[in-house]
């Protein structure tokens, strides 16, 4: 940061300021939609994961263990796996 001294008391066109603002908006909404498709990239690979996990099961088993928040659900593959 300057010292009051040394900042510049620069004019700028309103036009120019709005120009600014404008983008500042846009950018701040760019980052704000790139978390979001990085957290949306991660609940996919996660999902994925699971249903290979799923797929991977031995055909002999007949239940397998789905997880929702703390609990544990038994449930057959194929109703696991549309879920």
């Amino acid at each position: 940061m300057l010292a009051p001294e040394q900042e510049n008391e620069a004019q700028v066109r309103r036009e120019d300021q709005d120009r600014i603002n404008r983008f500042a908006r846009l950018n701040a909404r760019l980052h704000e939609v790139q978390r979001e498709l990085q957290k949306y990239q991660k609940e996919l690979e996660t999902l994925d994961d699971a249903s290979t996990e799923l797929l991977m099961l031995n055909e002999t088993s007949d239940n397998v263990l789905l997880v929702l928040g703390e609990s544990f659900l038994e449930t057959t593959e194929e109703e696991g796996t549309y879920r």
